[in-house]
C-alpha cells in the first residue's frame, strides 16, 4: 500500500514526533526545538533540519 492517499491513513508523517493531521500545515518558529526540527516519513526516513542565524 504505497500511495499518496494511504499516507494520512497510516499516520506516516510526523513533525517532532507528533503525527501531522493536516496535509496543508506549515512549519513555524514555534515548531523549533533548540533551533531544529525532526521530520519523519514512515519508520525509517528521518531528517533533522537545523536553522542557523
Amino acid at each position: 500500500m504505497r500511495s499518496l492517499p494511504s499516507a494520512p491513513m497510516l499516520n506516516g508523517a510526523r513533525l517532532n514526533g507528533e503525527v501531522v493531521q493536516d496535509a496543508d500545515c506549515h512549519v513555524t518558529a514555534a515548531d523549533l526545538t533548540e533551533g531544529a526540527l525532526k521530520l519523519t516519513a514512515g519508520k525509517k526516513r528521518h531528517v533533522l533540519v537545523q536553522v542557523g542565524d
